[in-house]
């Protein structure tokens, strides 16, 4: 199972923008992750599932091209690290 991290910065939005942003992304089964820094701009949302980088970066073209303001994106997949493989460098 995939598992992305996605990071979505609305330009000269109102905080209306933001929550019409999360609802829309909530619809599309994204969860908002809340452990941001304060310094950072934008919102971040987790995705997971049988889906692809593809899949993700349509969903969010679609919802944030939706809320009329210019925005910004970035898209990471979360990489698994097999446990053994850690440990023996580790070591």
């Amino acid at each position: 199972m995939a598992k992305f991290i996605t990071s979505i910065e609305l330009f000269n939005a109102s905080e209306t923008d933001y929550l019409n942003l999360s609802k829309a992304l909530e619809n599309e089964r994204f969860k908002k992750n809340n452990q941001r820094h304060q310094h950072q701009k934008g919102v971040e949302y987790n995705v997971e599932g049988n889906i692809t980088l593809t899949d993700v970066t349509d969903k969010v073209f679609k919802v944030a091209s939706g809320i009329g303001k210019k925005y910004a994106f970035t898209i990471i997949k979360e990489k698994q690290i097999q446990e053994s493989l850690y440990l023996k460098k580790a070591s």
